[in-house]
């Protein structure tokens, strides 16, 4: 990707840096504590199952912790990020009415009703917002310590 183009100006800024690590966070998180056994993926699957989930994750935080610029992000950010989220969520939600299909257990309307969903929903978006707290508050700490002062 074109650093110098449009695309590679908006995934280099720090704002978007942090909001994919807090995805890709949520995405390890998710994973591992709800869908890893609802199947058991085999051979090749299972090798990119693998990298999906818990290699790239992890790396990806590396990055974001060793390469974002840090001492920027506001507590704002952590409510700007709940935006993809709950447009996923929206369209998973819209497309599922349509279909029928939902793409995760704990969002499929036919299975808990909508009642268990939008709770679903709601400790989703309460992790989402918790972690990006949390990231706002490591992305202080560090901004902090390189820059010897504190952070307003």
């Amino acid at each position: 990707m074109d650093a110098e183009g449009p695309l590679g100006r908006f995934f280099s800024r720090p704002l978007i840096q942090t909001a994919i690590a807090l995805y890709i966070i949520l995405v390890g998180l998710v994973y591992s504590a709800l869908l890893r056994e609802v199947w058991d993926p085999k051979g090749l699957q299972k090798v990119a199952d693998t990298l999906l989930h818990d290699v790239i994750p992890v790396l990806y935080v590396l990055y974001w912790l060793i390469f974002t610029p840090k001492g920027l992000m506001q507590w704002k950010d952590a409510l700007r990020w709940l935006i993809f989220p709950l447009a996923y969520l929206a369209y998973i939600l819209f497309r599922g009415a349509l279909s029928g299909i939902y793409p995760y257990p704990f969002l499929d309307v036919s299975v808990g009703g909508y009642p268990s969903v939008f709770l679903n929903i709601g400790l989703l978006l309460l992790a989402f917002l918790g972690m990006g707290l949390f990231l706002v508050v490591v992305d202080r700490m560090i901004g902090r310590s390189s820059k010897g002062t504190p952070a307003d």
